[in-house]
């Protein structure tokens, strides 16, 4: 998906850091060694290592309003999508595990976390 958005991955390993009582999360590096970035959803950063900001976006989720599949994405785009994804990803287990969240297995069979990618094709 990343090099459609003209945001190809390059193959260096990151860590990803999700908090799991506020949605938020921080991947490393990103862009350069020296760089992160911090997503919430109403903000999107990328700062150095020492928290100054780099760049950053308010109301990062409406920087998508009438993209197209096609519509490439800046650097903050792929940060929002990633610290989104990321947070989701990395905490899903834990709520399965709060209390009062009750898991049913149903006929033997798992069923797979499936949804739509709200930003990559987001309309006005």
């Amino acid at each position: 998906m990343f090099p459609f958005k003209g945001a190809p991955q390059d193959p260096s390993p990151r860590r990803m850091t999700a908090w799991l009582h506020e949605e938020r999360s921080s991947v490393a590096p990103y862009g350069v060694p020296d760089q992160h970035t911090m997503f919430t959803p109403d903000r999107i950063a990328i700062e150095k290592l020492d928290g100054a900001v780099v760049a950053e976006r308010r109301a990062p989720k409406d920087s998508f309003a009438g993209h197209q599949m096609n519509t490439p994405w800046d650097a903050l785009h792929r940060a929002y999508f990633n610290g989104e994804a990321v947070w989701t990803y990395l905490t899903t287990p834990f709520l399965l595990a709060m209390k009062g969240v009750q898991v049913e297995e149903t006929e033997g069979r798992l069923r797979r976390h499936d949804y739509s990618v709200k930003v990559s094709t987001r309309k006005s």
